[in-house]
């Protein structure tokens, strides 16, 4: 249901877009009413005529920049103002700022790839995303809480351990369904990624039950968020949970779905180290030793000694480009190879005999 302030400001909006289809060259501007509307009707009358202009409407990042400009009054804004904007609007309105404001290149959604603490590391925060970011944690206060608990729980892993990292961000997941459902699918994203950490700490707590219906939510929720516009962020989020989901089908014997789940997301991240070498390079290789290792106990060692072989060429080409690569992932990806070379070794030894 939409809230009072909500429809008034879409009244406002309405009333004056009829006034501007309606004019004619002859016709003065309107732009001293547009000033006088709300912040929350204003944007929506940005968001309505930057639509029907198809040159910007055609092009996600122009539409994104351009909607951030009015927003932010021309640019112009202080922070200060762009707050009192932000809070005089609707909970519906500041919603729909802020998937303006976060979808532009500028921000980037931070999805999965963004860990802290003992995960793999990520770019420093830009100053816009740093901004925003204050700004909702101000405004947007359940969001915030739930994002602190998500951080939290990856906190509780080391301290106090798996189960208890679970019931952390399983109060994470409560509060962003509850937004998810009753205010906007702005916060289905988020929802998606405190289902994977949830998979993460079931699986390493033997709930392998659960571990796969929090990641079945995981991508579930990832595949609605999809659209034609969705960044390479998103893409990225789909191979990891893919990732997971091929382990835990792995570790109950499952394989040919574990390694049709594997393959898919490795061919997703080699896509993307295409376009973004330094950025998703490691992650491919990474995928590809985790491949070795799921082939290896499928029986498939001759596949997984080539699997395995291509993943440190990876690694080492990447490190040849001055790519930082995480080396306690290369030597993981070592101790794939000399497992596989022992079975490959003790199965030439029976065939010998």
């Amino acid at each position: 249901m939409v809230s009072a302030s909500a429809q008034r400001a879409r009244d406002d909006a309405d009333r004056f877009m009829e006034r501007f289809l309606e004019c004619t060259s002859e016709d003065v501007t309107l732009d001293g009413e547009l000033a006088n509307l709300s912040p929350e009707a204003r944007m929506l009358v940005w968001d309505r005529l930057i639509e029907i202009n198809h040159p910007i409407a055609s092009d996600p990042a122009r539409r994104s920049r351009e909607l951030v400009s009015q927003i932010m009054r021309g640019g112009k804004s202080t922070l200060s103002e762009l707050k009192g904007d932000l809070a005089s609007m609707s909970p519906e309105g500041r919603v729909h700022a802020f998937e303006i404001l976060t979808a532009t290149p500028e921000y980037g959604h931070k999805g999965i790839n963004w860990q802290s603490g003992r995960f793999p590391s990520s770019p420093p925060l830009t100053p816009y995303q740093l901004m925003i970011d204050h700004i909702r944690n101000v405004l947007d206060p359940e969001w915030a809480e739930a994002m602190s608990l998500v951080e939290k729980s990856k906190a509780a892993v080391y301290d106090l351990g798996w189960p208890h990292a679970a019931s952390i961000v399983r109060e994470a997941i409560a509060i962003l369904s509850s937004l998810t459902a009753n205010v906007s699918n702005f916060y289905m994203r988020d929802l998606a990624v405190a289902y994977f950490h949830l998979e993460a700490y079931l699986g390493n707590s033997g709930d392998t039950p659960g571990a796969q219906n929090s990641i079945s939510r995981c991508l579930d929720l990832l595949s609605r968020c999809a659209t034609p516009d969705s960044d390479a962020s998103l893409q990225y989020d789909v191979s990891r949970a893919l990732q997971s989901q091929a382990i835990i089908h792995a570790g109950a014997g499952n394989f040919p779905v574990a390694v049709q789940c594997q393959t898919t997301a490795v061919k997703s991240l080699d896509l993307l180290a295409n376009l973004d070498r330094s950025k998703y390079g490691p992650c491919l290789a990474e995928a590809a030793a985790q491949s070795a290792f799921i082939l290896l106990h499928a029986g498939e060692v001759e596949e997984a000694d080539a699997t395995i072989s291509h993943a440190l060429r990876l690694y080492e080409n990447l490190e040849n480009e001055g790519v930082p690569v995480d080396q306690q992932f290369v030597m993981i990806a070592l101790s794939h190879r000399d497992r596989i070379r022992a079975t490959l070794d003790a199965r030439n030894g029976m065939n010998w005999r």
